[in-house]
């Protein structure tokens, strides 16, 4: 998704919403064997300045990953709300938090897969009380005990 300025400028548009959704790559996932659910899916509103605009909005997106307590299947959803500040090139400085656009446009998909990869989580569980596998035997218990003897 790009957001060009420069045509947001020449029509006198300040503020702009909008909405997308992209299949990433698998490889913004660092769990193992997980892939995405379905399409990320963003939306927001980009607010347009001089040197500058501002990108705010919410970012959705699912998983589907093996539990990592009982390696079940499951699949867990998480949202992001963001808040980011675009400067010009030409207006930049190395003191500011901010991101850089070139050429009056905005590409947003790269800034949401960073948002993506430092939001996910270490570990994904079924449920939260997930009881895991048994150390000795394996068996799932979430199923029930087992009836080892558990050192």
């Amino acid at each position: 998704m790009i957001i060009d300025l420069k045509a947001l400028r020449q029509k006198g548009i300040k503020s702009q919403q909008f909405e997308f959704s992209y299949l990433p790559d698998g490889e913004l996932l660092s769990l193992p064997d997980a892939k995405f659910h379905d399409d990320v899916k963003v939306e927001g509103v980009v607010e347009v300045y001089d040197d500058e605009a501002y990108v705010s909005g919410k970012i959705t997106y699912g998983i589907d990953a093996s539990c990592s307590r009982c390696l079940a299947p499951t699949t867990k959803f998480f949202e992001i709300e963001f808040d980011e500040k675009f400067v010009s090139e030409r207006a930049s400085s190395a003191d500011e938090d901010c991101l850089i656009y070139k050429k009056d446009k905005i590409e947003l998909i790269p800034t949401v897969n960073e948002l993506i990869m430092t939001d996910m989580p270490y570990a994904v569980y079924c449920k939260d009380d997930c009881r895991g596998l048994c150390p000795n035997c394996g068996k799932n218990l979430n199923d029930g005990a087992c009836g080892c003897e558990i050192l």
